[in-house]
Parts: C-alpha cells; sequence; structure tokens
C-alpha cells in the first residue's frame, strides 16, 4: 500500500456535504458492493 496525504480542507468539506462517495471516488480507494437490500448509505473502514 502507498501513503497519500490529502488536504485537510478538502476532506472537511466532503465530511460537511456528507459526501464519502465522492471523495473515495476521487482517491481512487472506493469500495462498490452489489445492492445490500439495506438502507445503508456509508461505509467508514479504516485499516492500518
Amino acid at each position: 500500500t502507498e501513503n497519500i496525504k490529502i488536504d485537510e480542507s478538502i476532506i472537511k468539506e466532503f465530511l460537511k456535504n456528507s459526501d464519502s462517495g465522492r471523495f473515495f471516488q476521487k482517491q481512487k480507494c472506493n469500495i462498490k458492493t452489489d445492492f445490500t437490500h439495506t438502507n445503508l448509505m456509508d461505509i467508514g473502514i479504516i485499516l492500518k
């Protein structure tokens, strides 16, 4: 894996707009799943 630095103001803007999907898509690290039959909107995954 590689470490990526992201400007904190960019992160805050996406958080303010509750738009994690587009944030991860722009960072090329989004996870796409098939239809889950739930009302789940966002999943946060932190890997160390």
